[in-house]
């Protein structure tokens, strides 16, 4: 792109000296093998989209700057806005509507499935840092549920700026590994096999008609064909085919 833009820069300067010069772009031709594998990719993806047997969660596209999928919190639910984090293990959401924002704000109050904890809650994000104190509610997505899970109410989102305040997000729901869950609760992935609501802790995001669709399944078919990960592995992210670690 660099290079293109000082063409564009310097073509002036030189078509007038040496009259207009025309730079050919060429649309390289795809092999027999290539076209095969982009249209065998294609059916893989769309049989992963018809399988029955996984738990989808659409999510949402903001501008290609915010990734979301709907979650409920409490009894009787509230909608919010999440962000599925696979480089974290937490669940938070907000207890009060941030200044100058519109959040989908938890009121454990109206809940009839809160339990207090009254622990700090603590964590540090690459944008800054977020924290509030722990309580335990039921939360829903993807048809499944997470009874009595540890999450985090939040008061303090000042660390994430804009990341936050201009996105449609409310909160994260961690997708990782427990052993970085901030206060060595269970991650969510987990907590849903102990309840024996999934198999094993294992999910993957596939694109379904230009929409990314995170999948929990305990059956493995659903996962081999897209990029997978198992919360009991070291990997954040490992490629189904190759086994290799990431």
């Amino acid at each position: 792109m660099v290079a293109i833009r000082n063409l564009l820069v310097l073509a002036p300067a030189f078509a007038a000296g040496e009259g207009l010069l025309r730079i050919p772009l060429k649309k390289p031709e795809r092999s027999f093998e290539e076209v095969k594998a982009s249209l065998l990719a294609r059916a893989e993806r769309l049989a992963v989209a018809a399988n029955a047997s996984g738990n989808p969660e659409p999510i949402h596209d903001f501008n290609d700057m915010a990734y979301t999928g709907s979650i409920m919190s409490g009894t009787p639910g509230v909608a919010q806005e999440m962000i599925f984090d696979t480089g974290s293990s937490n669940l938070w959401i907000p207890n009060k509507q941030p200044s100058g924002m519109h959040k989908h704000i938890y009121d454990h109050t109206k809940s009839s499935t809160y339990k207090a904890n009254g622990k700090i809650f603590k964590i540090q994000y690459g944008s800054g840092p977020v924290s509030g104190v722990y309580s335990s509610d039921t939360f829903s997505f993807a048809g499944v549920k997470l009874t009595d899970f540890t999450f985090a109410e939040v008061d303090d989102v000042t660390g994430l700026g804009q990341a936050y305040s201009g996105t449609p997000m409310d909160g994260i729901l961690g997708m990782a590994f427990s052993s970085i869950a901030q206060g060595g609760i269970p991650a969510p992935m987990e907590a849903l096999v102990k309840s024996g609501v999934l198999a094993e802790p294992t999910f993957a995001f596939y694109w379904v008609q230009g929409k990314m669709v995170p999948t929990a399944s305990s059956s493995s078919a659903v996962l081999t064909r897209s990029i997978t990960r198992a919360t009991s592995s070291t990997c954040l992210w490992m490629l189904r085919r190759t086994g290799r670690c990431i």
